[in-house]
């Protein structure tokens, strides 16, 4: 069945299970992310942070016509973390281009409607967790967060530790230029529709409500 947006804003979660709760035929055949491109204002420092300080290899550079550049970092899997240095690139915003972390509260790391909030990256092995995390706390980024447990078992949305409720084991931290990233492990169980679509998507006439 075609839905249109209307469709799609009065539908239970029921209906959003058996509409959206498996690939539609037409689909886009999308195979991973290629790259994530972040803006710096130091490219020599961002080179640093991730190749220095968390060992992914440098794989290409481009010199952009306004005297700008473009590198790119091997992120795994076919992926890579990209970055632009713009020689006249606006100041970042706290609490709007990123999340302001100073003011960040328990379920309140709100970022504008366009940005992006946070980028995960996987890790196969959540056990090696511990000592990536101890690794980039000894860079002095500024902000490392704990261990978390991510659960749906709680209000919180996080447990004390593992078990077989955890979605995803993670810790988050902060790029040279204060974007949001995270370190992430999933567990062995897969999402499927019955256990993992449970809310209907909400609107802007939502927020007013």
């Amino acid at each position: 069945m075609v839905c249109t947006y209307e469709d799609v804003k009065g539908m239970s979660v029921e209906s959003l299970r058996a509409q959206f709760g498996a690939p539609q035929p037409d689909a886009v055949e999308i195979d991973g992310v290629n790259h994530v491109a972040w803006v710096c204002s130091n490219m020599a420092r961002t080179v640093w942070f991730w190749s220095q300080g968390l060992g992914l290899r440098l794989t290409k550079t481009i010199a952009l016509p306004d005297g700008g550049q473009h590198f790119f970092m091997d992120g795994g899997n076919g992926a890579s973390v990209a970055y632009f240095w713009f020689p006249n690139a606006p100041k970042p915003l706290p609490g709007v281009s990123s999340i302001d972390v100073e003011n960040a509260t328990p379920g309140n790391f709100s970022t504008a409607h366009g940005s992006v909030n946070h980028v995960a990256w996987n890790v196969k092995d959540a056990d090696k967790l511990r000592a990536y995390r101890r690794k980039i706390k000894a860079l002095g980024v500024g902000f490392v967060s704990p261990i978390l447990f991510h659960t749906d078992e709680t209000e919180s949305g996080y447990g004390v530790q593992r078990d077989e409720h955890t979605t995803w084991e993670s810790f988050y931290f902060l790029g040279p230029d204060g974007e949001y990233l995270e370190l992430t492990a999933q567990t062995k169980r897969p999402f499927t529709p019955e256990k993992d679509i449970r809310h209907r998507p909400k609107t802007a006439q939502d927020s007013k409500l």
